[in-house]
């Protein structure tokens, strides 16, 4: 009879231990900072979290952490899936976000992802949560410093370097400054290489997001259609007119690729490319411009440019980003051509 009540016991211990751990898995993560300053993101279905309350601008101190709230409220037929962020500091490049660890609360477990892969898994089946991503400031800065946060939501898988790819919410910005002489606009730097037709590098450049370059194959991918609504600039060896291909440099809206003789077959569908505009550029050097400088470009109508060694040129997204391309020396590669270049753009 002792070893049955003793077996019986155990059982119950055993029990015991396995609803504990089972209940701990799910208790919100400890705030370490409760009293931390809080800027909150409004991703809602009625402003696909890009306007209105989902630009944040806020002042900050160093050796402060602040906590970026991510709220979300998606009323429509998409799944909500992956969150992705990056972080833009001074004008500079963008970097992949990821916290390092699951963060639980009400909602859920909201598992971590890599630099590599998403900035967090959100919970199956939610469209409506509350998320408070704690980040550290810098431990000093100039009165100038900003950092900025850029976040998207998709349904389903995602990709840093293909931001519209099954996006359903964003590109929402949280701008945070150290001063509040700082400027509330910014932009982000970027480089990379991209060639012609006939050459082998990659020709297409996406501006949001992390900013990078794409190519063919990425570019025309059916079961990924929403790579081609990425990508804002093409470049392309046109006739001297522009009207066929030929051997001049030229950057091209990816809008009107087949009327300057790309084959449609090569081609994304017309619905799943976007429209930029192009003009020169005689304003502030490259090196020297200001997000002002840039906010004040208007009035450009081009769907096609012809471009030189070290020119620079405007151009205007069809999301309405603003931003500079500075084209490096023009090069042959294999019998095609190719350039390296940077981009300055709006957040």
């Amino acid at each position: 009879m002792k070893k049955v009540l003793n077996y019986a016991s155990m059982l119950l211990i055993g029990a015991v231990v396995t609803i504990s751990s089972c209940t701990k898995t799910e208790d919100p993560t400890p705030d370490a900072n409760p009293n931390a300053e809080v800027f909150e993101t409004k991703m809602f279905a009625t402003n696909f979290g890009s306007t209105d309350e989902a630009v944040v601008v806020g002042t900050v101190s160093t050796s402060q952490t602040v906590k970026l709230r991510i709220n979300v409220n998606h009323s429509g037929s998409n799944n909500v899936s992956k969150i992705f962020i990056t972080k833009s500091q001074d004008n500079g490049t963008s970097t992949n976000y990821a916290h390092g660890s699951n963060i639980t609360n009400t909602y859920g477990t909201f598992t971590a992802g890599t630099t590599s892969s998403y900035s967090f898994d959100v919970p199956s089946g939610l469209k409506s949560f509350v998320l408070d991503v704690p980040v550290e400031t810098r431990s000093s800065a100039l009165s100038t410093a900003t950092d900025v946060y850029s976040i998207w939501i998709t349904d389903g898988a995602g990709n840093f370097d293909k931001p519209s790819k099954n996006r359903v919410l964003g590109i929402s910005t949280i701008t945070l400054k150290y001063s509040g002489s700082a400027s509330s606009t910014t932009f982000t730097t970027f480089g990379g290489t991209v060639g012609n037709q006939l050459a082998t590098e990659p020709s297409f450049i996406v501006t949001s997001g992390q900013g990078n370059v794409m190519n063919q194959t990425d570019y025309k991918n059916d079961a990924d259609p929403e790579n081609a609504l990425s990508v804002d600039i093409s470049f392309a060896s046109l006739n001297a007119g522009g009207t066929g291909l030929g051997t001049v440099p030229f950057l091209v809206s990816p809008s009107i690729r087949e009327s300057v003789g790309f084959s449609a077959s090569n081609e994304p569908d017309a619905a799943n490319t976007n429209e930029t505009h192009f003009g020169a550029w005689s304003g502030t050097a490259f090196a020297s411009v200001t997000a002002a400088d840039i906010s004040s470009i208007s009035s450009l109508t081009a769907t096609k440019i012809e471009i030189s060694d070290n020119g620079t040129y405007a151009f205007v997204t069809e999301a309405g980003k603003k931003g500079l391309i500075k084209v490096g020396t023009i090069e042959t590669s294999g019998s095609g051509k190719r350039f390296s270049f940077t981009i300055k753009v709006l957040n």
